[in-house]
């Protein structure tokens, strides 16, 4: 399936010609602010869902500074071990001399 295939597909009369209708992302139209259900969107309903959103990103915070943690951590102990592997090669070489 060649590119020419994606582009009839989209040029095609059936799909110039429907009426389709999109939802803005904000979940706001100007249709929302002529009317009294403004602050009626599907999202603020019934309030939890920002306090569930606030919750989730606080979660998610908390699991990649946990991760951050551990990769510092993990990267700490490998210098260590590096710095004490090159000490001794360095003190097994200056014996051997």
């Amino acid at each position: 399936m060649g590119i020419d295939d994606y582009i009839n597909e989209f040029a095609s009369d059936e799909y110039v010609k429907s009426n389709i209708r999109v939802r803005p992302v904000s979940g706001l139209s100007k249709i929302d602010e002529q009317s009294d259900a403004r602050g009626m969107t599907s999202r603020n309903v019934d309030g939890e869902s920002e306090n569930e959103d606030h919750k989730y990103n606080v979660d998610v915070q908390h699991d990649l500074n946990d991760m951050r943690s551990r990769i510092r951590d993990q990267h700490h102990k490998r210098q260590e071990l590096k710095e004490l592997a090159e000490a001794k090669a360095e003190e097994n070489n200056g014996k051997k001399k």
